[in-house]
């Protein structure tokens, strides 16, 4: 009649999440020996974490140049403006120079305008008193 053991109930239903319900399919027996793995899973658990390390420092590695680009292109454009700055305090320099050069200029054709009068007089002065 009855094959079963006593402590098995034969008329009663299994819970769902019992490992003994068969009615989703067969039982993965693998998965309750993680403790006995093949060499074979060893090797491809070892990949997946070399990938997995891998993949990780791939990652820094990109948000790291993505943050140095980030910085670099902010310095560039702190250095355009500075360059702009730099540029037109050169121009008004220039025009400063040449300003002065100008005016050194009209100053010297003054002092040479006055150091002939100066001669004239002289000679003048001269004459009289001979």
């Amino acid at each position: 009649m009855n094959t079963f053991p006593s402590f098995i109930r034969v008329s009663a239903p299994t819970p769902p999440e019992s490992p003994l319900n068969f009615a989703d399919g067969p039982l993965d027996l693998t998965s309750s020996y993680s403790s006995c793995k093949t060499p074979e899973q060893l090797k491809d658990e070892a990949y997946r974490l070399k990938r997995d390390k891998n993949n990780i420092a791939a990652k820094k590695s990109r948000d790291a140049r993505r943050a140095r680009e980030a910085a670099t292109a902010v310095k560039a454009e702190r250095l355009k403006h500075l360059v702009l700055i730099l540029k037109t305090e050169n121009e008004m320099l220039r025009r400063k120079v040449e300003h002065l050069k100008e005016s050194i200029k009209e100053r010297q054709t003054e002092n040479e305008m006055l150091r002939r009068k100066v001669e004239h007089l002289k000679e003048s002065i001269k004459e009289r008193q001979v």
